[in-house]
């Protein structure tokens, strides 16, 4: 079985909540390669996946983003 995607994750539930924005934002924490993933979330169809992906992105503390690059967003 393959792993759900961050869009599956963010996806379903009430548009106030945060759903399983916790859970995405310590996947990247974790892996920070899956970072460009999060990112492409913004071009979702699912506005409470855009909005979510916003919560995840704001979240990382800047401390943790030091030495991140642009790169790593661009698929």
């Amino acid at each position: 079985m393959s792993p759900e995607s961050f869009e599956e994750m963010l996806t379903g539930g009430h548009p106030n909540s945060l759903g399983r924005t916790v859970e995405v934002v310590a996947l990247v924490l974790a892996d920070r390669d899956r970072l460009g993933e999060l990112y492409a979330c913004y071009q979702s169809d699912d506005a409470v996946v855009r909005l979510r992906t916003s919560n995840a992105l704001k979240a990382f503390p800047a401390k943790s983003r030091r030495g991140w690059c642009r790169s790593s967003m661009v698929s």
